[in-house]
């Protein structure tokens, strides 16, 4: 039989006990109920990364469409759902040697072929389309989603790029239609061609090397890392690679470069 005084201390302890398992049951809950909701956030804001990536996508085979089929223009309807898209300043040199020993210049270029920007809402992934290139910026590193249609063997190298043209800074809760079209001026081939200063032709086998400079890119991170494993040399400059195409005993390389403007608006 138990006195009072054990009764009492048998009831203390039921208690603390039972006030310890409710304390550890609702703390799980709490637990369970905001690691869920965190969950839940994440969840909602990959898949608002991954449509955007889905958009820009669309967006990079619609152009390469235009730029490689010779299409007059393409209209596409984006959802922003809060992402933003704009397009911004970026800039390319591309420079062409012959193959003599002292690799004289034979062709030089600055180009401003713009980039187009989409900005993720709620998440920090960035995409950045240009020259006809599509990368994807975040926390996953620096992904190519779209790759470019270049080229750099040992005796060949093409740059095949696209250029935008328009201003678009455009945001919030609401659709878009982007309307892309293909611009005869500035649309060329840019080598082998004419010499802006004299009446020289170019051919495109008296080319020893062809070297681009991607330092003043939208995206020169990426462009960096891409070029750097895709069979182009560095230079030694930041942000410049060069494409070597004379073999030893070759009088020289082939090269070509292309480019194919288009002209983005948008319709509300």
């Amino acid at each position: 039989m138990f006195d009072d005084t054990t009764r009492r201390q048998r009831a203390v302890s039921d208690l603390v006990a039972f006030t310890l398992t409710f304390a550890i049951i609702v703390s799980g809950i709490g637990f369970v109920y905001v690691s869920g909701f965190d969950a839940l956030g994440d969840l909602r804001d990959g898949e608002k990364a991954n449509s955007a990536d889905r958009t820009m996508q669309g967006i990079a085979e619609t152009y390469e469409e235009i730029h490689e089929e010779d299409i007059p223009g393409r209209s596409l309807e984006i959802e922003l759902g809060g992402s933003s898209i704009r397009t911004v300043e970026s800039r390319l040199v591309v420079r062409v040697n012959d193959s003599a020993p002292t690799e004289s210049t034979m062709y030089e270029r600055t180009l401003g072929p713009r980039a187009l920007v989409l900005d993720s809402q709620g998440v920090p992934t960035t995409f950045v389309y240009e020259i006809g290139g599509l990368f994807r910026l975040g926390r996953e590193g620096q992904l190519l989603r779209h790759r470019p249609t270049f080229e750099c063997t040992d005796d060949r190298a093409t740059l095949s790029l696209i250029s935008l043209r328009g201003n678009i800074s455009l945001g919030g809760q609401t659709s878009v239609v982007l309307v892309g079209q293909h611009v005869d001026e500035g649309s060329e081939k840019l080598f082998p061609g004419p010499d802006p200063s004299s009446n020289q032709y170019f051919q495109p086998t008296e080319a020893g090397n062809v070297t681009i400079d991607v330092s003043q890119m939208a995206a020169s991170d990426a462009w960096k890392q891409y070029f750097s494993r895709s069979g182009w040399e560095e230079s030694g400059r930041d942000g410049e690679f060069y494409c070597k195409v004379d073999k030893p005993g070759d009088d020289g390389g082939t090269v070509f470069l292309r480019r194919t403007v288009i002209e983005l608006s948008t319709i509300y």
